[in-house]
């Protein structure tokens, strides 16, 4: 009498299965016989005739350098490209300027994209639209230039009132020398 298989292992077994491993790797990586195995394969089969397509596709791509998660990941990014209303060739663009820009300045790629999530993030919590960025750091410039015109204007206005005040301190001490020159010959005179 055989003992039924556990859905655990049916599932650890088609997973592996489809995902292009042999019988015999399948049969090592679980533990179990590969007779076992090929009887879990064969009933899958008779139930779903097009599990042998997927197996076959999964290997096309294993001969072509990739896998499953690769593919899936790849859909995944289509179909969000899609959403947002870009195409393939948009973004194939963006990361080649991208990349020659951070070749350029000598940036990690990886870098340049947090930096643009951190703008992102930034512009967000701010309340920047980011359209209007170039305006936007266009008037804060000018601002900056205000600023720094005020500055320099205080600046002199200041430096003016020091000299003002050091003349009249200096003005102060000769006349205050004067008047004890003069004291000093009149006392001397009398």
């Amino acid at each position: 009498m055989t003992q039924k298989i556990p859905p655990e292992i049916r599932g650890q077994v088609l997973t592996l299965w489809l995902q292009a491993f042999s019988r015999d790797d399948i049969a090592k990586d679980l533990g179990i016989g590969a007779g076992t195995v090929s009887e879990i394969i064969k009933s899958y089969k008779k139930h779903d005739p097009e599990s042998e397509l997927a197996r076959e596709f999964v290997l096309a791509l294993k001969g072509q350098g990739s896998n499953i998660n690769q593919f899936a990941s790849s859909v995944r990014l289509q179909r969000l490209l899609e959403r947002v209303g870009l195409v393939g060739e948009q973004i194939e663009s963006f990361v080649r300027d991208a990349a020659r820009y951070c070749f350029l300045k000598e940036m990690d790629v990886k870098k340049f994209i947090e930096l643009a999530h951190e703008v992102s993030s930034l512009a967000e919590k701010s309340g920047i639209d980011l359209q209007k960025l170039p305006e936007q750091i266009q008037e804060k410039e000018r601002e900056l230039y205000m600023v720094t015109m005020d500055l320099s204007s205080k600046k002199a206005e200041r430096k003016q009132a020091l000299n003002l005040v050091y003349r009249h301190y200096q003005n102060s001490c000769r006349i205050s020398h004067n008047e004890n020159v003069t004291r000093q010959k009149l006392s001397s005179m009398n």
